[in-house]
């Protein structure tokens, strides 16, 4: 019996009416409001990817407009007035992580801390 393996762009391909996609769980990414101006916060669906938790890898330009956007508006309520879900919860972490508030991730090299002038 032969056993076929399915790269998984052509298992994607196959399953394209299933929606299929090739994300992985690494590949969280902050979803931006598109109302302006933003009066209150959207609900994160996916939890943070590597391009705002990998460290030397993770990606500038994400995490400074995830920054931005937490700076001016971390602390509205959600549109739902729900509060934060984990998901929510994963994202202030990671942000408070970025600022050097809270510890990095197990697995995860932290940010080199600034150096201080005296």
């Amino acid at each position: 019996m032969r056993l076929h393996v399915l790269a998984p762009s052509a298992l994607c391909a196959a399953l394209v009416l299933g929606g299929c996609t090739a994300k992985t769980s690494d590949d969280g990414e902050f979803v931006l409001p598109t109302t302006d101006p933003v009066e209150c916060q959207e609900h994160q669906e996916e939890q943070p990817g590597a391009a705002y938790t990998g460290g030397e890898a993770g990606n500038t330009a994400k995490i400074f407009e995830l920054l931005g956007y937490w700076t001016a508006h971390g602390d509205k309520p959600y549109c739902d007035g729900e509060p934060a879900t984990e998901v929510d919860s994963a994202w202030r972490t990671e942000v408070e992580r970025l600022q050097g508030r809270s510890p990095a991730p197990s697995g995860s090299s932290p940010a080199e801390p600034a150096p201080t002038t005296t």
